[in-house]
């Protein structure tokens, strides 16, 4: 009986049939931690990609995964929920700054505060000078500035086309 539950396992993992995985596992069979997280996170990324963002967030939930659940809140506007995610998070998280880069894009856009694109512009020149071009092009991105965004791609690839000539 083992076999034949493992080989459906295998055989529902193999299909992306996530909704199964998740059933089979919950019947008894035994399988590595990460499966199970895996199955949880397709699933709700299934559910995001309709989304179907209350449901994607009970399987992110499930599957531990942070980062989508903040986006999940994010595309529902549940402050409230996203306000206590962003509390449980310890301090110096690397999503906290993610998500301060992005509320400052969005509201300075929505409350339409003058000089919004300069102070973009110097921030990502200086961090461009400080050779953080790749975040340079992420935050031109998120402002949804993509002639800056490609001007610093070219860039970076100019930067990376030199370093390859100078090792030949």
């Amino acid at each position: 009986m083992y076999i034949f539950s493992d080989l459906a396992l295998n055989l529902r993992q193999t299909l992306g049939d996530w909704f199964r995985v998740i059933q089979i596992l919950k019947n008894g069979v035994t399988a590595p931690d990460y499966l199970l997280k895996t199955a949880y996170n397709s699933t709700a990324d299934y559910f995001a990609h309709f989304n179907n963002w209350w449901s994607a967030i009970e399987y992110y939930e499930m599957g531990k995964n942070t980062t989508k659940m903040i986006e999940c809140y994010y595309h529902l506007e549940d402050w409230k929920n996203l306000e206590a995610l962003i509390d449980s998070l310890p301090e110096g998280d690397p999503l906290l700054e993610k998500i301060d880069g992005t509320f400052a894009i969005d509201l300075a856009k929505k409350y339409n505060i003058s000089k919004i694109s300069d102070l973009l512009m110097k921030y990502t020149n200086h961090l461009v000078e400080q050779g953080q071009i790749m975040t340079a092009i992420q935050m031109n991105v998120q402002a949804k500035n993509f002639l800056h965004a490609a001007e610093h791609a070219y860039r970076l690839e100019n930067l990376k086309q030199r370093s390859q000539t100078e090792i030949w």
